[in-house]
């Protein structure tokens, strides 16, 4: 199995979440057997987001989220748990906010999706708000049926 990932490493801010996406070869490995290893559950929470089989780079295709909790740094990686197969390590340094005004409308967007929403009701009930800019600068998408 490779892992394919360039090294990456940032700075995040605390209450702050996005995505990475990790090429998984060969493809026919199941996102069951793909588990994430995580230095450090204080500083940041690591989820498999979504997962689906890319017939362009003949390679599972997942897209891990993750989430600032605290100030400080964590390292993580996807491992194959019948092997020794592994990602590179990722690491994220997660910072306090630095206050700014971002005066932009407030939107909701949730974990599990690409989109966001004027309508908390249409975004669901893990909705999170946030900006319109932070949600565009996440590459959200706007909602079909929301958002005109």
């Amino acid at each position: 199995m490779t892992l394919v990932l360039g090294d990456d490493s940032g700075l995040f801010d605390k209450g702050d979440w996005d995505t990475l996406r990790f090429y998984i070869k060969p493809s026919n490995i199941e996102v069951e057997d793909i588990e994430i290893v995580n230095s450090n559950n204080e500083v940041l929470r690591c989820w498999i987001k979504d997962s689906l089989n890319d017939p362009e780079t003949h390679s599972l295709k997942v897209i891990v989220g993750y989430e600032g909790l605290k100030v400080g740094e964590s390292t993580f990686y996807l491992k194959d748990k019948n092997s020794e197969a592994r990602s590179c390590d990722i690491t994220i340094k997660v910072e306090e906010k630095e206050e700014e005004v971002d005066n932009s409308r407030t939107v909701y967007v949730n974990y599990s999706g690409d989109k966001y929403h004027y309508s908390k009701s249409c975004a669901g009930k893990s909705a999170q708000e946030t900006t319109l800019n932070k949600a565009k600068a996440s590459y959200k998408e706007p909602c079909s049926n929301c958002v005109n």
